[in-house]
């Protein structure tokens, strides 16, 4: 292990997930309204309709349909670490962990960082929708996206250097320069916000508690993926990292509708 883990760290284990004890009271802020299931598809009001459903709310352990990520690379200098997901015992938040006190992050000694997806890696549009509260600890971003590879993938990042903002961006299809903005937002890492995609064929629209706040029509992945949350470091000019002290993503839930391409009729996650 190439850094100490800090204090907050060295915790038991519940069901596999470590135990975070530290996390500031729950709140509580949905605001996507509620799909209705006919039987067959998920049908999403002015969005569309899916036949596969991923909702999670309790972190006792992860679902069958989500997994965490184990390997070094992407981007550069990162290591994920299944070890570094885990679950807040006083609101019972999914933790996603960067250690504080890690070095300098390199290929050969990666930063560890911590990433979930859904197990379901043909997925071909849908809405995502996810209950979170970022860091107020300086070196990291915080993302919920999707992710097909690098030119077919729409993202929302948050600096945690910078939480008032939220960076919204489709990746160029031609590998050259992605479609980006970024909007004012409440303090990320003060209260639990919802952040929302919706990937429909030719748009992806960003959302922050219900309200719409970009749309775009070019560069829209047109390739299957997966959906992905994570918590990053390493020493690129856009984590500014890494952090002094640990850095922790808490996500209350996690609430995605999608199709597959591997279901073309009723089908499950």
């Amino acid at each position: 292990m190439h850094y100490s883990l800090s204090f907050s760290l060295c915790l038991a284990s519940i069901a596999g997930l470590a135990v975070l004890t530290d996390a500031s009271p729950l709140e509580k802020r949905y605001t996507s309204p509620t799909t209705p299931f006919d039987g067959c598809l998920y049908r999403v009001p002015k969005v569309g309709n899916f036949t596969s459903h991923v909702a999670v709310s309790s972190w006792k352990t992860l679902p069958s349909t989500l997994k965490a990520t184990d390997r070094n690379g992407g981007p550069y200098g990162v290591h994920w670490m299944p070890s570094l997901v885990g679950v807040d015992s006083t609101d019972g938040s999914l933790t996603l962990t960067v250690p504080g006190g890690q070095q300098s992050c390199t290929e050969a000694n990666p930063c560890g960082s911590a990433q979930i997806t859904t197990a379901a890696n043909d997925v071909m549009y849908g809405s995502m929708r996810t209950v979170a509260r970022t860091p107020n600890v300086w070196g990291t971003v915080s993302a919920f996206f999707m992710y097909s590879d690098d030119n077919n993938e729409s993202d929302i990042e948050i600096q945690t250097g910078d939480p008032t903002h939220a960076h919204w961006t489709n990746q160029d299809w031609y590998g050259s320069n992605g479609l980006t903005n970024a909007s004012v937002v409440a303090n990320t890492s003060a209260a639990y916000h919802e952040y929302r995609i919706d990937w429909v064929p030719g748009r992806t629209d960003y959302y922050v508690d219900g309200k719409l706040l970009q749309s775009y029509t070019k560069f829209v992945p047109r390739t299957a993926g997966a959906w992905m949350w994570n918590s990053w470091t390493n020493n690129g000019s856009w984590t500014l990292g890494p952090p002094t002290k640990d850095a922790v993503l808490h996500i209350k839930s996690i609430d995605v509708y999608f199709n597959r391409t591997s279901i073309t009729g009723c089908g499950s996650a």
